[in-house]
């Protein structure tokens, strides 16, 4: 057979047990500094106090559904990538039949009574799935993911709804930040040992090589 592994990295998740005290201390003193003073400071850009709300309840989910479009709409990733927050409504449909059996979460963080980040979490077997996330890039300076993701940290090991976060495939210094454990994983795929399937990994490892080595260029000019 060929085997094609075309990914492997660090997969993180926080496991929430125990106070969101206890679980603060698990940064060191610089970082809870630095994350203080980003709230701090969109506390004040925003008036003295941060407006962020959970949805959970069938009836909610239309709502953050609508919410968080404007959001999506404003990202790299539908702009870009036609991967952001699905708009259809299959997917509100969906949304609202897991609201209905308790195993969804949305998060909108707010600036002005604008919707300005989003988090949507499926709960599966008390996981909450870090599935669909985004932010308004004109507020990228304010770090209202980095925010909305403390908050939404904070709700869960308050109320206990789920017993681990997962912050899904992928690495990401967000989540390396906010993560309590991590494993070492890779994809990896068999094919039967034919011309026609070897041209196929050879021309997706390619593209792949391709995209990564456009990306890093992009990145390095400061316009990605």
């Amino acid at each position: 057979v060929i085997r094609y592994v075309p990914a492997s990295y660090q997969r993180y998740w926080v496991e929430i047990e125990g106070t969101f005290d206890i679980y603060l201390k698990k940064f060191s003193a610089k970082s809870r500094n630095t994350l203080m003073r980003k709230i701090k400071k969109l506390t004040e850009f925003s008036g003295g106090e941060i407006d962020w709300r959970e949805y959970q309840k069938p009836e909610e989910m239309l709502k953050f559904h609508q919410l968080a479009l404007t959001v999506s709409q404003k990202t790299y990733q539908e702009r870009l990538l036609n991967c952001g927050l699905p708009a259809g409504k299959d997917f509100q449909d969906e949304i609202i039949a897991l609201a209905a059996v308790g195993r969804a979460r949305g998060y909108l963080l707010f600036y002005q009574k604008n919707p300005i980040a989003y988090i949507f979490c499926p709960i599966h077997e008390g996981i909450a799935l870090y599935e669909y996330v985004g932010h308004d890039p004109e507020y990228q300076h304010w770090s209202p993911g980095t925010i909305l993701q403390y908050f939404l940290l904070q709700r869960l090991f308050v109320s206990k709804s789920s017993k681990i976060f997962d912050f899904t495939e992928g690495e990401g210094a967000h989540k390396a930040f906010f993560s309590t454990h991590s494993q070492y994983c890779t994809d990896i795929y068999y094919f039967r040992r034919t011309i026609n399937n070897l041209l196929k990994v050879l021309l997706h490892a390619g593209s792949d090589s391709l995209s990564r080595g456009i990306v890093a260029f992009l990145d390095k000019l400061g316009v990605k």
